[in-house]
């Protein structure tokens, strides 16, 4: 068979509050060629149980001990088999044409990276407000380097662009180790906007990224010096 146009990736690590819905997120989609690579991190609590409970077409993988999030990332990038890669947490939300959107603007054009508007909500799915971008399809390193805009939850990935260059996400990074790999892709090829919401950011007090604030500064300043 071939391979699917589409995979998503989730990772996961104790997210059985969210996880279903983020699930029926991805399988309530408009576009219909796609797998989603699960990354099971370690969890222990009802993670498996929820992730294994879907069809075929969720390939689902356990780490035996948890490791760190780009390390992760890296994991489940490696099994991954189709032409674009995309990205949900286990706890946001796509809605329902995120991946024709998607697919819609990379197949329109020569984009190494797609990117999207998004709804940021509460723990409890009240929206709370929406992210403008600011910019155009093109070439917009020299923007995204003055301000980053590009959230996770709304990227789509050439697959052959990172294995092409040898990319990665850089593990000993803990808080935007999709910042590094998103401004490299960023600096050698043509992105593609969504001004469009397309995706659901759950923004809870449990949010990771809000507990390594303090490492921006230095990791940005890491991300500048490689490139």
């Amino acid at each position: 068979m071939n391979p699917p146009k589409v995979s998503v990736i989730m990772n996961c690590f104790n997210g059985e509050k969210y996880l279903r819905e983020s699930l029926d997120s991805i399988f309530c989609q408009t576009y219909e060629d796609w797998e989603i690579i699960f990354w099971d991190n370690a969890s222990t609590d009802g993670t498996q149980q929820i992730a294994t409970s879907y069809d075929s077409r969720l390939k689902y993988f356990r780490a035996e001990v948890n490791t760190p999030l780009g390390s992760a990332r890296n994991m489940a990038l490696e099994k991954a088999t189709a032409t674009y890669v995309a990205f949900l947490d286990s706890d946001d939300v796509y809605l329902p044409c995120a991946l024709q959107r998607q697919v819609g603007l990379m197949e329109s054009g020569d984009y190494g990276l797609v990117y999207a508007g998004m709804i940021i909500i509460d723990e409890n799915g009240k929206e709370k407000r929406r992210i403008k971008l600011r910019y155009n399809s093109g070439y917009i390193f020299d923007n995204l380097l003055r301000r980053y805009e590009i959230p996770m939850c709304s990227a789509m990935i050439r697959r052959s662009v990172i294995e092409g260059e040898g990319l990665q996400f850089v593990e000993n990074l803990e808080f935007c180790p999709d910042y590094n790999l998103f401004i490299k892709i960023a600096a050698q090829h043509q992105i593609g906007v969504i001004h469009d919401p397309i995706v659901k950011y759950r923004q809870s007090t449990e949010n990771l990224s809000r507990k390594l604030l303090h490492l921006v500064s230095k990791e940005h300043r890491q991300t500048l010096s490689e490139l």
